[in-house]
């Protein structure tokens, strides 16, 4: 499926400038797509998920396992439509589960999971893993998503057949299984406790996993409280304030709230989105927070000038045993409250159009990872030149048209250092 619009949506004088691209040329590249599946026989004996399995008796031997060079590997030809989304909306929402969807022409049936005389019967089920890749011209394959069915829907309208496949990421398996790992004390790191359930959930593969904040004592572990996976990492960031996501490639990437201080610039944009948001909401303003180290007494932060502008407007409680002390609990509220005591009126978006921009600007349009560190300006709406982070990266795709939207967060603040003493939270610097 390639992309060619009768016009560019962008003028060519406009570009994407990412970082060292100087020299690179300039012309708008071609883009054609592929969508990889990969259909298994069910296993005897395997790894179950949560309660019993998926689908009838199905089973897998090795669920995170695939090889998307293997000859049996099935090309899906007829693609309609591909729409992706990865990431989060704003920098204080915890990251949701990477989600794509496929549409296919599939006049013969052939991806009807019901359709007995169907060359894929009885292969066609859930947590099967499939592959979506985008190639630009002279600069090889992207990886735009890689994930696990989660359902499959035909139409079967006998004048347009089609089927939608429902994909989400490892997220979806980290919410279905419930990891072992041993209580690891207070000498263990946040980053340590991740490692330590990719390893128990059998996550072998490509990870990035940083260092993070050293944990109180008694540390965690999952033996006795038998959590989800995805439900203890989002416990960690709660208070640690890093970043926990699936990269298109499909790897786990944990970053501590560190990384982004230190993120180099990723790539300029100047007068180049086909569709930039500017906003100002009262509906992100929240001006008072409450965290609580668990167990002891509660912290509070309120900014007094925003309550008067606007009222006041409560972030939900924060309860915690990950909290060393009370002053890190009240250095949390305070950033959670700098971060939102104003409605701002800022970019908190922008849509990109691969094919017509120049080359380098659509390699990055396609390679564009959450957590990436931006400039952004456009001279239309006079807005200054600021400074962003990439908090989701969505696709939409169809045979003529390919967008790329970025949801945004403002650098308006920077880290915030309780003292300088070491980077953990349990001696001294907080840097949310």
């Amino acid at each position: 499926m390639a992309i060619y619009p009768s016009e560019p949506l962008v003028s060519p004088s406009n570009a994407i400038f990412p970082s060292g691209s100087a020299g690179l040329a300039t012309s708008a590249p071609a883009i054609t797509y592929a969508i990889r599946a990969l259909w298994p026989l069910a296993a005897s004996t395997a790894v179950q998920f949560d309660l019993t399995t998926f689908g009838e008796d199905d089973k897998f031997a090795d669920p995170l396992s695939a090889d998307f060079t293997a000859p049996e590997v099935d090309i899906i030809g007829g693609v309609e439509s591909v729409s992706i989304k990865r990431g989060r909306d704003d920098n204080l929402d915890a990251f949701s589960m990477g989600e794509c969807s496929i549409t296919i022409n599939d006049q013969d049936g052939r991806y009807n999971p019901a359709n007995v005389d169907g060359p894929l019967y009885g292969l066609l089920r859930p947590m099967r893993q499939m592959l979506v890749e985008a190639t630009v011209a002279g600069l090889g394959t992207v990886t735009l998503f890689r994930g696990f069915i989660r359902s499959i829907d035909h139409n079967a309208d006998p004048h347009r057949k089609t089927t939608t496949f429902a994909l989400g990421d490892l997220f979806l398996y980290m919410g279905k299984t419930r990891p072992v790992f041993t209580n690891k004390g207070s000498a263990t790191t946040t980053g340590e406790v991740v490692g330590v359930m990719m390893t128990a959930m059998g996550v072998t593969a490509e990870t990035e996993i940083s260092t993070g904040d050293v944990i109180p004592s008694p540390g965690v572990g999952n033996s006795s409280t038998g959590e989800t996976a995805l439900g203890k990492v989002q416990q960690l960031l709660e208070i640690e304030r890093g970043e926990f996501f699936v990269s298109g490639p499909g790897v786990p990437i944990y970053r501590s709230r560190y990384f982004r201080d230190a993120k180099a610039l990723t790539a300029t944009f100047k007068n180049v989105s086909a569709d930039l948001i500017v906003a100002t909401d009262l509906e992100r303003v929240k001006n008072k927070a409450t965290v609580q180290r668990e167990g002891f007494s509660t912290s509070e932060w309120s900014d007094g000038v925003s309550i008067a502008a606007y009222g006041q407007q409560d972030f939900s409680a924060i309860s915690s045993p990950y909290l060393v002390s009370g002053a890190q609990a009240l250095s949390l509220a305070q950033w959670l409250v700098s971060q939102r005591s104003s409605p701002l009126s800022v970019f908190r978006g922008i849509t990109l159009i691969p094919k017509a921009l120049e080359t380098a600007g659509a390699q990055y349009a396609l390679t564009a990872e959450i957590g990436d560190r931006i400039m952004v300006e456009n001279t239309s709406v006079g807005q200054p030149v600021l400074g962003y982070f990439v908090e989701s990266v969505a696709h939409q795709i169809d045979p003529l048209l390919h967008k790329v939207r970025l949801s945004l967060t403002p650098i308006f603040n920077e880290i915030f250092l309780l003292d300088t003493v070491t980077a953990t939270l349990d001696t001294g610097i907080l840097a949310y």
